[in-house]
């Protein structure tokens, strides 16, 4: 960015007693500007012209707007002293008519923030050149190949635009293989590129080597909403109307042409041929409105006639040149209208409704005697309206074709005239008939073409702005971010407009300058140790959130999942310090059965409902090899592919093996096991490698904080760089505060950290094999002393789980720990939380669904059960869950169910039968006199040698059995 700097020579020596700060020790997760500092200027030709005068009242500024910031550089002996940005406060008129403007001026920290202002994700430019097509294919291609960028493939890079990772959202039940359809996966944004397109749209840049490293690269914030919605221009190039149709029809499907396009923005309207092509795969809602007309001329009468043949005028939607769906009709015509000789009968297109000549129904008379005539209902549409036809929610993909045709029928009133014989018109004195032309039109109408659903389908185009978390400002996600991982942040001193930021320990250098003869050694050196600062705990962790297992491990633990304390040995200050971060945690689980071990955020363990989440950030570890397969569906394709190794995210790098993990701590409960391979977990945390070096440096017990005065030159002020160590007083610093500075002083106040020695950070991966042993211990005066995680999660590898002193003989078993008196004796059984008195004997397969109580199970395999008091044998439910319907209307017998009630008070009631299982036993029993219950077998199967057996009398109990063959009552 180039500017244009206008040099102001002051009047007089300017006193700025500007403060250059870098952080703040009492408040360190605080970002401060370098400097701030109000200021008074008098005033100058050179500084009048430009504010533009703004001074005199009658005077309008052209140029100069006090609501934008001016860029600012101080110099004092040709040094520059500082860049920013300066904002005219007031304007100040003396007595003697001198004018002072009060200005304030910030460093460049403060310029970043506020170019950001209060923009949020969604207003980032330039992410829609992400956008790509819902599919397969290009959900594949996201892990490691490519991704689609203006609308070809390029490389797949970390850090670079989207990637599809395995995400449990709660939209499928578990299913083997597990499979996940398409529109199930969701795109998740890197955190790279949120943070290269802030610094951009507000013309900045970074200098940075931890924004490009491998692990910031591999940062991703997942999708947390629930649907991937169209976009307002995406629903409006859908959209359309047109109107204006003026034609004539014949007897065979001709296309309407809607002349006048009121409403077209992406042109899928041809108004010459009337075709609309879909843009994009999606449900679609189609409604068109004609006015039909039709005149009536008899041939060769000499005396008064009445129509015998109507026009019958069929609409229909026609997708891909075949009808989809019903069609409407029009009656045109009045039997009761007198044609003289010579004359003719118009129905009229606009006319008073109702209207006989307009019908929407008509019967046809079948008999040839004098006076059969038709039966009609008046069309009450409005009149502009007489005929409207609808297709709603058509699922259509892009490239098809929908038109709207008609075509009439003429249809008679009386069917007296011999086969052959012209018979469009009748005197009903004479009974003869005569033969007449019939014109019919389209005099005008419209269609109209909506959007069903608001969502993208399968192989739709992605909006990836739809994939942004909503309501979240930019400024607070580089915070978090900044935050998260304990970054500092200067201005370049040589490069404008950049800024370099890393994180605590990497950003300072071992670089030293020697201020030793810059200290005033007349005036008192100040140490304030450590134990000045606020807190003697400080906490670290993410934002709470109300998904299952946020709210289940917060319940159980009584804190968040991931979070760490810093603490410091100090018997003075016991206040908390909380550093907490606008993303939520994450919590992964393992899919039952297999060794995916996935984000899960639902609302119910249960159900697996989907819901909404606050905003999260994973580490996306890449394709990780899965001893299972798994699956995505495509309802395009109408198939499922398979794969061996899935699109891995969490908060570990890895599940099994990581070596980072963006959790502030270790939490005290995973859940997964080690069924499928050994666990570690590692202390390589966000506490450990980037908030522990700052503790280490103000924990200690010789740490200082040292201040005083200092002969400060504008070449110093113009060199410096906090980044460097200072020394003096035989000891090296880091420089905190320059307070007041005034290059018309000799002195300065300086605060500077005294820098001691501390041990390197050396992480560790454990075993974790389900105890709570506890890791490191007490570094330089911090506690890092950290607990292994307890392992609770159902591995279905040939183990059995459950910490409770259940009877389980079989393998793959899982009984939830808040599970009691569970007895099984089976094979891969699942019971839920909160599940009581549950005896599983010679049973496998089972799913007892978590709060159900007292569930007996005997040789049955599969059996879903949702209730309590369920009893089942050999698969067939005796009693309880749905043991005993009720059916009023014809019904499939199941064979799920024993007991049925027959209601047969609005009519008869026939029993059919679909797949029968042998040995399976139904009681039907007629709850009411009227009418029959009839048992039908389907031929070539009998009921006790009969067809079919009818029961007429009420509480009639008929028990009924299949044999293998056939139905036998018993």
């Amino acid at each position: 960015m180039a500017y244009n700097f206008y040099e102001i020579e002051l009047k007089e020596a300017l006193r700025p007693a500007i403060t250059y700060a870098i952080s703040d020790l009492k408040n360190p997760d605080a970002r401060k500007a370098e400097f701030s500092k109000t200021i008074t200027l008098p005033s100058s030709k050179k500084l009048d012209k430009l504010f533009n005068h703004i001074f005199e009242i009658n005077v309008e500024t052209l140029s100069f707007n006090p609501n934008k910031r001016l860029e600012v550089e101080y110099f004092a002996d040709e040094q520059s002293q500082l860049r920013g940005y300066l904002k005219l406060d007031e304007i100040v008129i003396l007595d003697n008519n001198d004018v002072n403007y009060k200005v304030s001026i910030f460093g460049k920290n403060s310029d970043l923030f506020s170019n950001i202002g209060e923009k949020e994700l969604t207003d980032l430019t330039g992410l829609d050149t992400y956008n790509h097509p819902w599919s397969r294919s290009i959900i594949q291609d996201s892990w490691d190949n490519t991704i689609r960028e203006n609308g070809i493939d390029v490389s797949f890079s970390y850090g670079k635009g989207y990637v599809y990772p395995l995400i449990e959202y709660g939209f499928d039940q578990f299913t083997n293989p597990p499979t996940w359809d398409v529109v199930h996966l969701f795109p998740a944004i890197y955190a790279k590129e949120y943070v290269d397109r802030i610094f951009t749209d507000a013309g900045k840049t970074y200098t940075s080597n931890f924004f490009n490293s491998a692990t910031f690269k591999r940062l991703i914030v997942p999708f947390n909403g629930t649907d991937i919605f169209l976009s307002d221009d995406q629903i409006n190039d859908r959209v359309i109307k047109v109107d204006t149709a003026s034609q004539s029809i014949g007897t065979s499907w001709q296309t309407v042409v809607f002349t006048n396009e009121v409403l077209d923005n992406d042109n899928n309207y041809d108004n010459t041929t009337g075709v609309y092509t879909v843009p994009e795969r999606g449900y679609y809602d189609f409604t068109t409105v004609l006015d039909l007309r039709a005149i009536f001329t008899p041939i060769g009468n000499l005396v008064p006639v009445t129509l015998n043949r109507f026009v019958s005028v069929e609409i229909g939607i026609f997708v891909n040149g075949s009808l989809s769906g019903a069609i409407n009709n029009l009656y045109l015509g009045d039997e009761t209208v007198t044609i003289a000789s010579g004359g003719s009968y118009d129905t009229g297109a606009t006319v008073a409704y109702p209207s006989d000549a307009h019908s929407t129904n008509i019967i046809m008379a079948s008999t040839t005697g004098a006076g059969s005539v038709s039966n009609k209902t008046p069309n009450y549409n409005d009149p502009a309206s007489n005929c409207r036809l609808s297709r709603n929610e058509l699922l259509l993909s892009a490239s098809d074709t929908v038109e709207i045709k008609v075509k009439y029928n003429l249809n008679k009133v009386i069917s007296i005239a011999p086969i052959g014989t012209p018979d469009s018109f009748i005197d009903f004195g004479s009974f003869a008939f005569y033969d007449g032309t019939h014109n019919v039109t389209v005099e005008s109408g419209k269609l109209t073409v909506n959007v069903t659903k608001a969502s993208v389908e399968e192989n739709g185009t992605i909006d990836i702005y739809q994939a942004v978390p909503k309501e979240i400002k930019q400024k607070d996600f580089l915070k978090s971010i900044m935050n998260m991982f304990r970054l500092e942040i200067q201005p370049n001193p040589n490069q404008l407009d950049d800024y370099i930021i890393e994180p605590y320990d990497n950003f300072y250098s071992n670089t030293g300058v020697n201020w030793s003869q810059k200290l005033d050694v007349s005036q008192d050196l100040v140490f304030e140790p450590m134990g000045l600062l606020e807190a003697s705990e400080y906490l670290y962790k993410y934002k709470d959130d109300k998904d299952y297992y946020n709210e289940t491990y917060k319940g159980e633990y009584t804190e968040t999942y991931g979070q760490r304390s810093g603490l410091i040995d100090n018997d003075f200050v016991k206040k908390l310090h909380t550093t907490e971060l606008i993303f939520s945690p994450t919590p992964s689980v393992q899919y039952p059965g297999v060794d995916l071990i996935l984000p899960t955020i639902i609302k119910n363990e249960d159900t697996y409902k989907q819901t909404e989440s606050n905003i999260r950030i994973l580490y996306y570890g890449g394709l990780q090899s899965t001893q299972s397969v798994w699956s995505i569906y495509s309802e395009v394709a109408n198939n499922t592919e398979d794969y061996t190794s899935y699109p891995y995210a969490g908060h570990f790098s890895d599940p099994y093996t990581p070596s980072i993990d963006i959790n502030f701590g270790l939490p005290k409960r995973l859940y997964y096991d080690s069924s499928f391979a050994d666990i570690e977990v590692t202390n390589n945390n966000l506490f450990n490698a980037y908030h522990l070096p700052f503790l280490k440096q103000v924990a200690q017990r010789d740490s200082k904080l040292v201040s005083g005065y200092f002969y400060l030159k504008p070449e110093d002020i113009s060199g410096l760089d906090f980044r460097l160590a200072y020394f003096f007083n035989n000891a090296y610093h880091r420089l905190i505060r320059v307070e007041n500075y005034d290059p018309n002083k000799p002195l300065t106040k300086c605060y500077f950290l005294k820098i001691l020695s501390t041990t390197p950070f050396e992480s560790i991966q454990e075993w974790a094999n389900g105890g709570k042993e506890d890791i490191g211990g007490k570094e330089d005066g911090v506690d890092i002393e950290e607990t292994l995680p307890e392992l609770k999660r159902p591995q279905r590898t040939g183990r059995n789980y459950g910490k409770q002193p259940h009877k389980i003989q079989g393998k793959d078993n899982y009984v939830d720990d808040q599970a009691k008196n569970i007895k099984i004796q089976g094979d891969n059984n699942y019971v839920g939380a909160n599940v009581s008195n549950v005896n599983l004997t010679n049973s496998n397969n089972n799913n007892i669904i978590g709060g159900v109580t007292n569930v007996t199970l005997i040789n049955t395999d599969g059996a879903n059960v949702t209730e309590s008091n369920v009893f089942y044998i050999n698969g067939e439910l005796i009693y309880g869950g749905g043991a005993v319907v009720e059916k009023n209307a014809n019904f499939e017998a199941s064979n799920a169910v024993r007991y049925y009630e027959v209601d047969t008070s609005a009519g008869n009631v026939v029993i059919s039968f679909g797949d029968l299982q042998e040995g399976k036993i139904w009681n039907f029993k007629k709850m009411t006199a009227a009418n029959q219950m009839e048992i039908k077998p389907t031929s070539p199967m009998t009921i006790d040698d009969q067809t079919s057996l009818v029961y007429s009398a009420q509480y009639t109990n008929v028990k009924v059995m299949f044999d293998g063959e056939q139905l036998i009552i018993i």
